[in-house]
C-alpha cells in the first residue's frame, strides 16, 4: 500500500493530524480525529458539524480537492461515515474521487 505523505500536517481541537496522502493509487485526505472527538459517544454526533467546518477551509483549495466536482458531498459523506464508528476506523481517509461510497468501508 503506497502511504507518501504529502508536505505539511494541520491539527486543531478535533483532529490530532491532518494531512493529503497518496494511497492506493489515489489522493486521500487523512485525518487523525483526536481521542476525545472519536470517543465522545454521544456528543461525537452533535460536534461532528463543528468538526468537519475546519476542514474544507484548510484543504478544499487543495488541487487535489478541487479536481472533482462532486469531492465537497463524497467526503463529507465518507466523513460522516466515519463518525459513525468512532475509534474503531482511524485514520478518516476521505477520498475526493470518489463518486459512492461503501457504509461498511466509509470509502
Amino acid at each position: 500500500m503506497d502511504t507518501t505523505a504529502a508536505r505539511g500536517s494541520w491539527s486543531n481541537q478535533w483532529f490530532a493530524k491532518g494531512g493529503w496522502i497518496a494511497r492506493n493509487g489515489m489522493w486521500s485526505l487523512s485525518l487523525q480525529p483526536t481521542w476525545w472527538a472519536a470517543t465522545a459517544t454521544p456528543t461525537r454526533y452533535y460536534y461532528a458539524e463543528s468538526a468537519w467546518a475546519t476542514v474544507p477551509p484548510q484543504f478544499s483549495s487543495s488541487r487535489h480537492w478541487t479536481a472533482y466536482p462532486t469531492a465537497s458531498k463524497m467526503m463529507k459523506e465518507q466523513f460522516d461515515c466515519h463518525v459513525r464508528y468512532g475509534n474503531l476506523k482511524t485514520p478518516y481517509n476521505l477520498e475526493p474521487s470518489r463518486t459512492s461510497i461503501s457504509q461498511i468501508t466509509c470509502n
